[in-house]
């Protein structure tokens, strides 16, 4: 057997006519390329002060008006906010968050019963929330606390998740009644939120912009039993005729049985509540009528 020396290999790759080609997708030059850029107000800022939006949060309270020691924001507050207080209800309220505002106003516009509707109101472990509610109670705090304000401008929109609840709700719920709750102040005002509680059957709430609207509201109305007329609160002064015409027709249903109750409002220093009495009682008196008598803790009653 012959013992020979292993041959070298040749490594000289050969030469073909075929090209390699390159997988996957075809890279685009920078030049060619489209810029494509998102940007989140309340995420890409580069101010931690203007990317805070704790304040939207369901449990925010406010913490009134001056600069937040603390903390990287360095702007001056000034909050109404702990100025509005539950008195009639809840003198000795102490939680002020979103969430108690919303579970108050929720209880108001959904329980007719005034005792009932107290009672619930003042137990904080009832947690009746609704969506109006929170709508509601979101624009009056934009209306009221600058913390709000500023973190509502600067939102961009997204939904808001929250990390962990105070109540014992569903947190997607929770969810659910912030989100709604920092929509709606975005095209909406507190002055043109109305809150108000259930109406028992057979009552009509009738709100008017003038004297001629309450004469051709109650004749529209049929086995009046009682009526109840706030004077006007505006500082515009009306004409002794429209007051004539609006004693008229008042009369008129008394005479077919009808309790008639006229509670004079609070208006402006320059025609006070005085001088509308003054006006109602001639209108009155040129019928040679009597109303019914008596008093009241919220006006007068001619």
């Amino acid at each position: 057997m012959i013992v020979g020396p292993i041959p070298e290999f040749d490594n000289t790759p050969g030469k073909t006519k075929t090209k390699r080609a390159k997988r996957g997708r075809k890279a685009i030059k920078a030049k060619d390329a489209t810029q494509i850029s998102a940007c989140c107000r309340t995420i890409t800022s580069r101010n931690p002060a203007v990317s805070d939006n704790s304040a939207l949060g369901l449990f925010f309270t406010c913490p009134g008006s001056g600069r937040r020691h603390g903390t990287v924001d360095s702007e001056e507050y000034h909050c109404t906010i702990h100025d509005v207080t539950f008195a009639d209800v809840a003198p000795d309220e102490t939680d002020v968050s979103i969430f108690s505002l919303v579970r108050m106003i929720s209880i108001y516009e959904n329980e007719a019963d005034i005792d009932k509707n107290r009672f619930l109101m003042r137990s904080p472990n009832h947690n009746f929330v609704t969506i109006d509610g929170a709508e509601k109670a979101y624009t009056f705090y934009k209306r009221n606390c600058e913390h709000v304000l500023k973190a509502s401008l600067v939102h961009d929109g997204s939904k808001i998740a929250m990390a962990s609840k105070e109540v014992d709700i569903e947190i997607s719920q929770l969810n659910d009644l912030t989100n709604a709750g920092v929509q709606f102040p975005q095209s909406n005002f507190w002055e043109d939120v109305n809150v108000c509680s259930p109406t028992a059957e057979g009552v009509d709430i009738i709100i008017y912009r003038d004297l001629k609207n309450v004469i051709n509201a109650v004749g529209t109305v049929e086995g009046m039993h009682t009526c109840i007329f706030l004077t006007p609160t505006s500082e515009k002064p009306y004409d002794a005729k429209k007051w004539q015409a609006l004693g008229m027709t008042l009369i008129s249903l008394v005479r077919l049985g009808t309790k008639l109750l006229a509670v004079s409002s609070p208006r402006g220093k320059q025609h006070g509540a005085l001088t509308e009495r003054i006006h109602w009682t001639r209108s009155i008196s040129s019928e040679n009528q009597q109303l019914p008598c008596g008093g009241t803790s919220s006006g007068t009653l001619v």
